[in-house]
């Protein structure tokens, strides 16, 4: 969910491919494509959203 200057969090993101990947098979989700903004101040290896999403796509099944 965003705001409306069209900023939302980070969970929210979260959320949002996590709810896809359990429609996977429902809707045949194959790709997700995020364009996202967002301050990086370390490593994206320490970045705790950056590893997330990596654990996210690796359950869904997609390449990053």
């Amino acid at each position: 969910m965003l705001d409306l200057n069209g900023s939302g969090s980070d969970s929210n993101v979260i959320a949002a491919i996590e709810q896809a990947i359990a429609l996977q098979s429902t809707y045949n989700i194959r790709v997700i494509n995020l364009s996202l903004g967002r301050g990086i101040f370390v490593s994206y290896a320490q970045d705790l959203f950056a590893r997330r999403l990596k654990r996210l796509g690796r359950r869904g099944s997609w390449l990053w």
